[in-house]
């Protein structure tokens, strides 16, 4: 079964993909993002992070802790207040 036809299969298949700690720990603040509503859409494919920040919007590549404060300041905000 090719790729793109998991997300119609009834049987739910999916695949996960293995990061590295650093990646999986910003791939772990997309999912906070996400279920808080900052995020609408996040994957990855071989290695690397996108996500985008509403359904028409653009796809941005993610390389760091810093482009994802970038791109979702609320996540900044958050580790800044988790700090003190």
């Amino acid at each position: 079964m090719k790729k793109k036809h998991l997300k119609t299969d009834p049987d739910r298949i999916f695949i996960t993909e293995d990061l590295t700690r650093y990646r999986q720990s910003i791939v772990s603040n997309i999912s906070r993002a996400k279920k808080s509503r900052h995020v609408h859409f996040f994957w990855t494919n071989d290695g690397r992070i996108f996500l985008k920040l509403s359904e028409s919007g653009e796809k941005h590549l993610v390389r760091s802790v810093a482009d994802l404060e970038r791109l979702v300041p609320m996540l900044a905000r958050g580790a800044a207040d988790a700090a003190s």
